[in-house]
């Protein structure tokens, strides 16, 4: 059984670009070239929006964490909002998130990460993970509460090893995410890394003529 997924990529100046082989094998290169154990220019990224048009500001909690970068394990945050949907109280920081993602780098350069933080959202699940795995990143997620940690839907649970190739946090957790992620061995990343690549392949690879949102076959 195979999940087919349209993925979004990015054109050369950062803009995402939608659908296509083209956008595959350009997410794809990231992979090819950090293989697993490979150094890679980011240790933790994220790039999104934080759905305050939802009602929900959970996602607003991963912005403190690209404090946390330094020059040997760098951290990329960025997120972004509609202003117009914003409430009067957050529009200055709405403001704020979109002048700096304006400058933040290319979305494949960020992909190009060890880890890569997968948000829950409006929905329980989300077209990022498709775009992390493709890169080669080992998944963050992020979601639900203390009582509840697993909010979001993984697909084929029972088929993927999701246990072995990615890692989940409550958004109460989220402050500590960069600390969890240095204390794993290097030797643990490079098999989380391999688990993701073969199941990127096993399952979740689209055909190269596939020019499908969601088919299960």
């Amino acid at each position: 059984m195979r999940a087919f997924a349209h993925l979004g990529a990015t054109g050369p100046t950062g803009a995402r670009v939608v659908g296509g082989r083209r956008s595959l094998a350009a997410i794809e290169e990231v992979a090819l070239h950090g293989r697993p154990g490979a150094r890679r220019r980011y240790f933790l990224t994220f790039r999104g929006s934080m759905l305050y048009s939802s009602g929900s500001e959970k996602r607003a909690l991963l912005l403190p964490l690209a404090r946390q970068t330094t020059s040997q394990r760098p951290v990329a945050v960025y997120g972004r909002c509609n202003l117009k949907q914003a409430s009067p109280e957050q529009r200055p920081l709405c403001m704020q998130m979109n002048n700096e993602t304006l400058g933040a780098p290319p979305y494949l350069s960020l992909l190009n990460t060890t880890f890569a933080l997968v948000p829950g959202g409006i929905s329980p699940a989300s077209m990022r993970l498709a775009e992390v795995l493709a890169a080669g990143a080992v998944p963050v997620f992020v979601s639900g509460d203390v009582r509840s940690s697993a909010a979001y839907v993984r697909p084929y649970d029972g088929l993927v090893p999701w246990h072995t190739m990615s890692l989940h946090f409550p958004w109460e957790a989220a402050g500590s995410i960069v600390q969890a992620l240095e204390r794993i061995p290097s030797r643990t990343i490079v098999k989380m890394q391999a688990a993701v690549r073969n199941a990127w392949l096993k399952h979740f690879r689209p055909p190269r003529d596939s020019q499908t949102f969601y088919e299960l076959l």
